[in-house]
């Protein structure tokens, strides 16, 4: 048990809990004033997150919000109570996420098929959904300006931004990676996608970081979709300069992260029990600081419209670099990795970060 003995605490986390109190006793029947309760939760749940501690927090997700008669009711919401029980061990796994794709449901009261059409049309659903068709244009994009491609996916779950792709369509992925620790994951992708050029590889993130799959190098583009949201910032410093090996000459490496602050941290953190580890921008760019300077061409950073997701490409140099090169200035609008402060008019695919 945590200790509550602090006043101050105690003061918080019984405002808090009043909160909840009040959710529950005006709980609604009708399905729009649902969406507009859920609404209200989870923007208090958002500023009880910002006015606690970590420690109050904490105490707040684990021993108040699952004794609270609320819980009982959300759990209704099949998307929520599946990552509290985390079925495959842990969380944010692949059928989780197809929730949100739109690809899975499940049998449940009125109350919960009202909440679930809620919660999987949140902000950060949908950033989820976008950051599918941003990879997926990446993909069609390359594909165009290179002929076929070398895409390697890490950490891939059921790859769903595949299905969004014309270029994968269309036979002109000449190979897609996809890794993954999770076997029931890699057995998905290859019932759907195993006869479009897709493999699947098995591994974890330590066998990738000790050199245990050599065999994977030289793509056009590497990403990682979901990947950031769950390492600590030193092993996601390994894991840019490892995708950034991965990626061959001309290539693309992409980064992507849920932002701090992000609308849907409280409610996930406190009735999802998923936690994220999320970055502002310069944080995600940190972790491509070591990369070799002379061996980038170019690097972008954008969010995506809705203010959830911040991306970071990294454009891989095509050959060596001259002098000439190495003291060029950086693009208008882009970022310098040594110096993430944009300049100039601006192009990405989402929204500058500021």
């Amino acid at each position: 048990m945590h200790d509550l003995r602090s006043g101050a605490s105690e003061l918080v986390i019984g405002k808090a809990r009043r909160f909840l109190d009040t959710i529950y006793e005006q709980w609604p029947r009708d399905i729009l004033s649902v969406a507009h309760t859920m609404s209200t939760l989870l923007d208090g749940l958002q500023q009880v997150r910002r006015e606690m501690s970590p420690q109050e927090w904490r105490v707040f997700c684990e021993e108040v919000v699952p004794k609270h008669g609320l819980a009982e009711v959300i759990r209704q919401d099949p998307f929520t109570l599946h990552s509290v029980r985390k079925p495959r061990g842990y969380a944010g796994d692949a059928e989780l996420l197809d929730y949100i794709y739109g690809h899975r449901s499940a049998q449940t009261t009125t109350i919960g098929k009202d909440i679930f059409a809620f919660t999987t049309n949140t902000p950060a659903c949908r950033a989820v959904r976008r950051r599918a068709e941003v990879i997926a244009g990446i993909i069609d994009s390359l594909a165009e300006e290179r002929g076929p491609i070398r895409v390697l996916s890490i950490a891939c779950g059921h790859l769903r931004e595949a299905d969004m792709s014309g270029a994968l369509r269309q036979g002109k992925i000449r190979e897609y990676a996809a890794f993954d620790q999770d076997p029931d994951s890699l057995a998905h992708v290859d019932r759907r996608l195993g006869g479009r050029n897709v493999r699947t590889v098995r591994g974890s993130i330590g066998e990738l970081l000790l050199g245990r799959h050599k065999s994977l190098y030289g793509y056009d583009f590497v990403y990682a979709a979901g990947l950031y949201d769950y390492l600590t910032q030193r092993l996601a410093t390994r894991m840019t300069s490892w995708m950034f090996d991965a990626t061959g000459p001309g290539g693309l490496t992409l980064l992507t992260n849920f932002l701090r602050d992000n609308a849907g941290a409280g409610y996930m953190e406190a009735f999802m029990e998923w936690e994220l580890i999320l970055r502002s921008p310069n944080e995600l760019i940190d972790t491509a600081r070591q990369l070799p300077a002379d061996q980038i061409a170019d690097q972008s950073v954008y969010t995506d419209e809705l203010g959830m997701v911040v991306y970071v490409e990294l454009r891989r140099t095509a050959a060596v670099r001259t002098a000439v090169d190495l003291v060029r200035p950086p693009l208008a609008g882009r970022l310098d990795p040594f110096n993430p402060k944009p300049t100039g008019s601006w192009s990405g695919r989402g929204v500058r970060s500021q």
